[in-house]
This record gives C-alpha cells, sequence and structure tokens, in this order.
C-alpha cells in the first residue's frame, strides 16, 4: 500500500486552484443527470454544483432504468468504491486496485468512494442519503500525488486513471 502525501498545487482544468487539506463539503444533493442537468454534478476545487454536461464536472449522479444509481466520472478520472465507513478522515491509505472500468460507482448509502480527479487529487466521498432521483454526500480532500507518487501508484493500479497532464512536474 502506498501512503499517499500532499504536492504542490497546480490549475486545473477549470483554471481554479486545487482543493487543498482543509477542504470538505457536508450535505451536497445532488439530482440525476438526465432529469436535472444543472444539478446533476459537482466540482471539488469550486465546492460547488454544476451541471453534468459542465466541463469542470469532477462526479454527477446518474440513474439507470431500474432506479440504480451511480457516480459517474469523466473520462480524465476514476472511481471506486471503497466501502462503509463512520469517518471520512479515519481513512488514511489507499489501497491499490480496484478503480472503475467503466468511470461509474454504484451507490450504497453509507459507502465511502474514491474520486480521483483530473487535477490528481483524491477526494473521499460517502453517501449519506438516497432518495428517488436524489443523493446527499459529503465529502473531504485527501491527498495530491507528485510525479513521483503517481508514477508508482499508476503501477501499483493497473486500469487506474491515465498517466496524462494531472501530474504537475
Amino acid at each position: 500500500m502506498l501512503l499517499l502525501a500532499a504536492a504542490s498545487r497546480a490549475e486545473n482544468r477549470a483554471g481554479v486552484p486545487p482543493a487543498v487539506p482543509s477542504d470538505r463539503g457536508v450535505q451536497v444533493k445532488l439530482d440525476d443527470c438526465v432529469e436535472s442537468a444543472g444539478t446533476a454534478g459537482y466540482n471539488f476545487s469550486l465546492h460547488s454544483v454544476v451541471s453534468c454536461e459542465d466541463s469542470a464536472v469532477d462526479m454527477y449522479l446518474s440513474f439507470n432504468d431500474d432506479g440504480t444509481c451511480y457516480f459517474l466520472v469523466p473520462e480524465d478520472a476514476q472511481i471506486k468504491d471503497v466501502g462503509p465507513r463512520n469517518d471520512l478522515r479515519s481513512i488514511r491509505l489507499i489501497k491499490p486496485g480496484g478503480w472503475s472500468a467503466n468511470h461509474g460507482a454504484k451507490l450504497t448509502a453509507g459507502h465511502v468512494y474514491v474520486v480521483w480527479a483530473y487535477s490528481g487529487d483524491l477526494y473521499l466521498v460517502k453517501v449519506d442519503a438516497l432518495w428517488g432521483k436524489h443523493a446527499m454526500f459529503s465529502w473531504v480532500w485527501h491527498s495530491r500525488l507528485s510525479q513521483e507518487d503517481a508514477e508508482r501508484f499508476l503501477k501499483e493500479n493497473a486500469g487506474g486513471p491515465p498517466p496524462g497532464p494531472p501530474f504537475p512536474r
């Protein structure tokens, strides 16, 4: 396992500085992308609900025809379910592997998901509640990968995000 350490700041694709360790959000509500695109996405750096169609979206909520809900992330990001947790801050290590092949994770209330954003930042997202075609979650910033950590992390996480521009040099 790799203990992830914060590295230097850089701008993300929206031109906004990445999150810092004190960043967090509580009781954020998202709606289904198909029914309410404008309130279905989230941008961690902006601490803001955004459209699921916005180029700055880090993750968004989507439901399939049978009512199963998912967090989806853009192609330049990754997500994985790390199971039920009581406290987001208690997660210190992100285990290798387990990243979603389709950039989506089926949601379960009480579960925590790791989002590896385009910026290189890792966020922990806990689903607080699911109802109708809505989800409420809380999140904390976990860490930012340095170039060295990113290269090692990519080797340990075959099938993880592409080693493109998110990693500062």
